[in-house]
């Protein structure tokens, strides 16, 4: 066995897995071959006590007003395998379902702490004006009977377009895996998450995401998604889906190199801030102008 240790907000951490998997982290300290520690910096305990703020605001505010809501994607695998964030993790990931998606921006428009923007996911949750963290809301919907996926942006009529499908392919859920939902611990509060959390997470990641960690800096993009970056995304996004509708253009063209010139940008260690921010300023615009061709 494997025992990975950290400390987030003044609490002590230890988990037991199977195997650990990391590449140039500087924050991962190795004790031997069975004992580690992971260095959670200011910065990201700043970010770990704001996202809490806003998952406390959250959980009132859908108490309040009986929204549904889950936990998703990686925030759902720290429930489970940390009873909270993954440590090397700096969002929230939720989901609703689309019949509520209207009722919560009406909400949240007048919420005295909690702002938010439109994202192709749904919607991003800020506290203040704060531009990060986020939360993340993946607004979800029934894609047949059985099966919910993540619905992506809308149409002008309001039904999914499942854009996100192909970012997330394996993150749909079944009826009778979400409900009922269930309660769990999460750090020092509470989340609601899917009644058969393992079928979703094996699903999802692999069937060893509760025995193995893999230690990535995926997330560090994260730190650059501004309103601005995210509203002006979001637009685009709309723009290439109905381009791709209408000249039957593969997504993955588009897509492909988007991602891989953004990470070759982000492993070059330059100033995210600023690189990350032109370098999708930019390419946005060159997309929006062709779109309006």
């Amino acid at each position: 066995m494997v025992y990975l240790e950290c400390d987030i907000l003044g609490t002590h951490k230890k988990i037991e897995i199977e195997s650990i998997e990391y590449s140039n982290d500087d924050n991962v300290i190795k004790h031997d071959d069975t004992h580690y520690y992971y260095n959670v910096d200011k910065k990201k305990q700043k970010a770990f006590k704001i996202l809490l703020i806003i998952l406390n605001s959250w959980n009132e505010l859908v108490k309040k007003f009986d929204i549904e809501y889950w936990a998703c994607a990686g925030t759902l695998l720290g429930a489970v395998r940390h009873g909270g964030f993954i440590f090397w993790d700096n969002d929230i990931d939720i989901s609703i379902m689309l019949s509520d998606f209207e009722k919560v921006k009406h909400i949240l428009k007048n919420h005295p702490v909690l702002t938010f923007c439109v994202c192709e996911v749904g919607l991003q949750l800020r506290y203040r004006d704060y531009e990060f963290p986020f939360m993340d809301i993946f607004v979800c919907d029934y894609y047949n009977k059985n099966t919910i996926k993540y619905c992506g942006f809308l149409t002008s009529h309001n039904e999914p377009t499942w854009f996100m499908d192909y970012y997330f392919p394996n993150e749909h859920i079944y009826h009778d895996e979400l409900y009922p939902l269930k309660k769990v611990p999460f750090e020092n509060t509470t989340i609601m998450v899917p009644n058969n959390q393992k079928n979703t997470l094996f699903r999802a990641y692999s069937n060893k995401c509760l025995t193995a960690c893999k230690i990535s800096k995926h997330v560090d993009v994260h730190e650059v998604g501004s309103k601005k970056i995210m509203e002006l995304r979001y637009n685009t996004m709309k723009k290439i889906y109905h381009v791709e509708n209408a000249l039957k253009i593969p997504r993955s063209i588009m897509f492909t190199t988007l991602n891989y010139n953004l990470t070759k940008k982000i492993e070059k260690g330059i100033n995210k801030n600023i690189v990350v921010n032109k370098f999708f300023l930019k390419t946005f615009k060159k997309i929006d102008d062709l779109c309006n061709i």
